[in-house]
């Protein structure tokens, strides 16, 4: 299910999504949404997520495997919210690795086709255990940055 409130996909690109939704709903019976609003007004992008994915029914109602990508373009936000039977599949550190290396990045280029359909090729792989993140580069600390005079540590 794709629902573009904003216009921010073409047509085409927008029904190659769709299709690609449809055909992995009818192999696996799990639900991928996607929502795009111009804005989220007043709310937070976890309140609006989760209202969509309970009201609209995303996923099998015995199985809660439905997953929603929700972008609000003039907001600059980003959420993928998840019911309970997709938690283990995308926890939240997934979602935002994938929010934070595939979205975010093509978004910046003005070309969320590419972000959204690379975040559900990753959903997909994630889903069938494939998916494999690129670490995030680890902060080395030395001891002068923690600003902790030296012989207070000997002492």
């Amino acid at each position: 299910m794709l629902n573009d409130f904003a216009g921010a996909l073409l047509r085409e690109d927008a029904a190659k999504l769709e299709q690609k939704l449809e055909a992995y709903e009818d192999s696996t019976s799990t639900e991928i949404a996607i929502v795009i609003l111009r804005t989220l007004g007043e709310y937070t992008p976890e309140e609006v997520g989760i209202k969509i994915l309970r009201t609209w029914g995303i996923g099998k109602k015995d199985k809660n495997n439905g997953l929603l990508i929700l972008v609000a373009v003039d907001d600059r936000k980003v959420r993928i919210e998840n019911g309970y039977g997709m938690e283990n599949v995308v926890p939240d550190a997934i979602a935002y690795r994938i929010i934070d290396q595939q979205i975010k990045p093509a978004f910046r280029e003005g070309n969320y086709y590419r972000g959204l359909d690379d975040a559900v090729n990753s959903i997909m792989k994630a889903a069938a255990g494939e998916y494999h993140a690129v670490p995030k580069r680890r902060t080395k600390y030395r001891a002068a940055s923690l600003a902790v005079p030296s012989s207070s540590v000997l002492s």
